[in-house]
């Protein structure tokens, strides 16, 4: 490739194809691709290594600071995506308003915007849909808060259906309280870059007994916890001291995450 030609050759060894070598192709052009991180680490460490000696990596931006200049382009997207679409009615400044309110929120960062546009144009189009339907001249800030209960992400579909299931069973209640039980909120996706931040409830027994081993008291914690979870349980303890003042070394502490078959987890976990 860098003499500007490149045979393609077979690469599977139990195919005929791998004795097939064509004549030379073209490589005199520039190349611009895009992929996740995932797909840069599978790259061949040839390519990948010519590529970085150029100084041709960038990695993008999912956020973009609030102000005013980018409020006024994310209003030229809306108005470019009515536009791209030609069925849509255009949308009205409270419409336009709830798309920006839509946008801080779903950049995850206080004082910024969201530049995963992909999805923000899904919503206006839903939006506009809705309208239509209607028969409205105008979309409103009405018809974007119903196209959000609509177009929901499969993540946000999947806490949808994990919470209806709790309610099911009981696992959590919404009313009254319970000594020894929290609702605590836990992400299911937590990758920002990848897909909108989705949660669940996540219910939270706890319960202190005398100790059963002689040696003294010790922490039980259940639910697939991984290593942040865990350190996190071990904090327990010195809360419980610090707040109430009892000697707790003869005592055993069980914590319990109700319902995480999948596992527990982060931050959120940690926090709960």
């Amino acid at each position: 490739m860098q003499e500007k030609k490149f045979s393609i050759v077979g690469q599977s060894e139990r195919s005929s194809g791998a004795m097939v070598k064509t004549e030379a192709v073209p490589c005199d052009f520039i190349l611009v691709a895009a992929g996740n991180l995932d797909a840069v680490q599978g790259m061949h460490p040839a390519l990948r290594s010519r590529i970085r000696g150029y100084g041709y990596e960038i990695y993008m931006k999912s956020t973009m600071p609030d102000t005013e200049e980018n409020r006024l382009k994310l209003v030229r997207f809306v108005a470019q995506e009515v536009s791209k679409d030609r069925k849509i009615p255009h949308f009205d400044r409270t419409a336009v308003l709830e798309i920006l309110r839509e946008a801080q929120r779903r950049a995850g960062r206080r004082g910024q915007l969201t530049l995963r546009l992909r999805e923000l144009g899904g919503l206006i189009r839903v939006a506009g849909d809705i309208a239509q339907e209607e028969s409205s001249p105008l979309v409103s800030a009405k018809d974007v808060l119903s196209a959000k209960r609509i177009a929901r992400s499969l993540e946000q579909q999947v806490a949808d259906r994990m919470i209806e299931r709790g309610k099911e069973y009981q696992t959590f209640i919404t009313e009254g309280n319970i000594v020894g039980m929290v609702n605590g909120l836990a992400v299911l996706v937590g990758d920002n870059s990848i897909a909108e931040f989705s949660g669940i409830v996540l219910p939270i027994a706890a319960e202190v007994t005398p100790a059963q081993a002689k040696q003294g008291g010790r922490i039980i914690a259940t639910g697939r916890l991984g290593e942040i979870a865990k350190e996190a349980v071990e904090n327990v303890a010195a809360l419980i001291k610090k707040y109430t003042g009892e000697d707790i070394s003869n005592h055993d502490i069980h914590v319990q995450f109700v319902g995480s078959r999948e596992g527990t987890e982060g931050d959120s976990a940690s926090i709960s």
